[in-house]
C-alpha cells in the first residue's frame, strides 16, 4: 500500500475496509488496525449467527406446534418448511460447532416467540399449547421426528 494514501474508512467502503484489515493482520500490522471498529464488526458476525439459529428454531418449532396441534392440516409445504429450517441448523452447527453447545437454551428462549407464531398461524389459543418446549433437542434435529 501507498505509504501516503489513506486508509479505507468502514463508512466509505466496507469490504474495502474490511479487505485492508484482513492485511494488516496477516502483515502482523496490529498498531495500524482500526480495532474499535472491527471488534464490532466481529460481535456483529457472533450475533448474527447465534440470530440465524435462533431464527430457525423459531420456525421449526412454529412449524412442529402447527402439526401436532392441528395435524388434518398438515401439508406438504409445512413439512418442506421443518426440513430446510433443520437443514439450515445443521449447517450453521457444522460451520460454527460451538452453537450446538447452547442449541438447547436457544431452542428454550424462542419457544415464546414459536408459541406467539403458532396462535397467530392457526387461529387456536395460546392455552392450547404446553408452556414450556415439548420438544428434546433430539427431537427437534432428528429428521425423522414429526409430533
Amino acid at each position: 500500500m501507498d505509504p501516503l494514501a489513506r486508509p479505507p474508512t468502514i463508512d466509505a467502503d466496507f469490504l474495502h475496509w474490511l479487505e485492508h484489515q484482513i492485511t494488516l493482520i496477516r502483515e502482523r500490522q496490529f498498531a495500524q488496525l482500526d480495532l474499535n471498529n472491527l471488534l464490532d464488526e466481529l460481535e456483529f458476525i457472533v450475533n448474527s449467527q447465534r440470530n440465524a439459529l435462533g431464527t430457525r428454531v423459531e420456525v421449526l418449532i412454529t412449524h412442529l406446534l402447527k402439526c401436532e396441534y392441528q395435524p388434518e392440516l398438515r401439508s406438504k409445504s409445512w413439512l418442506t418448511t421443518i426440513y430446510n429450517q433443520r437443514q439450515g441448523i445443521e449447517r450453521l452447527i457444522e460451520r460454527s460447532p460451538s452453537l450446538r453447545r447452547h442449541f438447547t437454551l436457544f431452542a428454550a428462549a424462542e419457544y415464546n416467540r414459536a408459541v406467539r407464531s403458532a396462535v397467530f398461524e392457526t387461529a387456536l389459543p395460546r392455552s392450547v399449547f404446553p408452556d414450556e418446549l415439548p420438544y428434546s433437542e433430539h427431537q427437534l434435529l432428528d429428521f425423522d421426528f414429526l409430533p
